[in-house]
């Protein structure tokens, strides 16, 4: 059974992650851009306001997920789910394509953005974003599991016992 404290050290791990996952994704469509030399959104008059919508709904899907997970799992476990990191990855890059299909097809219309969407799926940029969010979520499983087997607060080399 979880008690109100792990959940709020569930959801606290949650937030970090998500605000880590922001910013990983933020140095990776940097770096894959400047290496490539690509543009993170193709197409001409995209505007401005797609690229950042698409990375936010992909963050707060990532974040809901992980709160979800902090405040209803039934038990806080010692074991790092790699089938959920994947998932939670998947989740991810279906959220970043469907949020980009969502405003371009409010913009221009539903066929353009079935050709955005197709040039964006197979990008180095959509990779980065389902790559990212399963190693997010293997490093904040691995911290709530470091934390339910310590559950003593962290001590200095000189307060512990000889």
């Amino acid at each position: 059974m979880l008690t109100n404290n792990d959940r709020r050290v569930g959801v606290l791990v949650a937030c970090f992650a998500a605000t880590l996952y922001l910013a990983l994704l933020v140095a990776a469509f940097g770096i894959i851009s400047l290496v490539t030399d690509a543009e993170v959104i193709v197409g001409p008059s995209r505007g401005l306001f797609l690229g950042p919508a698409m990375v936010a709904a992909t963050v707060v899907a990532v974040l809901l997920e992980f709160v979800v997970s902090a405040r209803f799992r039934p038990a806080v476990t010692s074991r790092v789910s790699v089938v959920r990191a994947i998932s939670i990855g998947l989740v991810a890059y279906l959220s970043y394509l469907v949020a980009g299909g969502v405003l371009v097809a409010v913009g221009t219309g539903t066929v353009a953005a079935a050709v955005f969407v197709g040039q964006i799926a197979l990008t180095p940029f959509a990779a980065a974003v389902a790559i990212l969010a399963t190693l997010t979520t293997i490093v904040s499983e691995v911290a709530i599991a470091y934390r339910s087997r310590n559950r003593d607060r962290p001590r200095w080399p000189w307060e512990r016992d000889i």
